[in-house]
Order: C-alpha cells, then sequence, then structure tokens
C-alpha cells in the first residue's frame, strides 16, 4: 500500500519521507490490542488512507493510534497520541487483576516474569 500508493518511508539522514514507525502494542494476554503509526508530518487524506488500509487489513486491532513526530529523536511521548479507531486504551488481564493500559504504557517482560513466578 506505501509504495503502491507514493507513500514515502522515512529517511533518518535525510529527514524526510511520510511513514516513520508502526508500533505494535502485543500485551501479557498475546493479543494484538493496538497499533501506533508515526508519521513524519501532517497529511490528513494520506494519514486516513493508511490508517484506514491498515483497520482494513487488520480488523482485529481494537485501537489505532496515530502521531505526528516531525523531530530528530523518534520519542512519541512528547507529542500528542490521537486515537483513529477503537477504545483509547487496552486491557490488560492478569490473573484477578485487570488494567486499562494507554498507548505509551507498557507492562515490561520483567514485570510479566514477576506476576508469573508470584502465581506459581
Amino acid at each position: 500500500m506505501p509504495r503502491t500508493n507514493h507513500l514515502e518511508f522515512y529517511d533518518v539522514r535525510r529527514r524526510t519521507g511520510f511513514l516513520r514507525n508502526i508500533i505494535i502494542k502485543k500485551l501479557y494476554n498475546r493479543r494484538i490490542p493496538a497499533s501506533i503509526v508515526v508519521f513524519n508530518y501532517n497529511d490528513e487524506e494520506k494519514i486516513r488512507m493508511m490508517l484506514d488500509h491498515i483497520s482494513t487489513l487488520f480488523p482485529d486491532i481494537t485501537s489505532l493510534f496515530y502521531v505526528i513526530n516531525d523531530s530528530l529523536n523518534d520519542m512519541i511521548t512528547s507529542h500528542e497520541i490521537k486515537l483513529y479507531k477503537g477504545k483509547p486504551y487496552m486491557t490488560e488481564k492478569m490473573e484477578n487483576l485487570i488494567f486499562r493500559v494507554g498507548p505509551c504504557f507498557f507492562l515490561s517482560d520483567q514485570l510479566t516474569n514477576r506476576h508469573m513466578s508470584f502465581i506459581k
């Protein structure tokens, strides 16, 4: 889809291109509940086309976010993360505990490993 619609991938050295990253949030329960698509600049038509394509190809994604990051680094936490489709949070369940997880939060492997040793 990106190549057929002339959407350029981001070139780090030249700081050109439209598509920077796609972040897939895979939680403890092994589902793929959310994705964050990172664009280099704001082009509403291209963004809508890309996000619609992703949501059609992957209907199991429950939350689809995007962010415009035109800075030199790849950090997205200092930019506004916008919800395009789905829930504004993901639900993570560990035994009897239920967490609502935002797009920039993740449970580290270390935490999930501690949880697994705790329930044994």
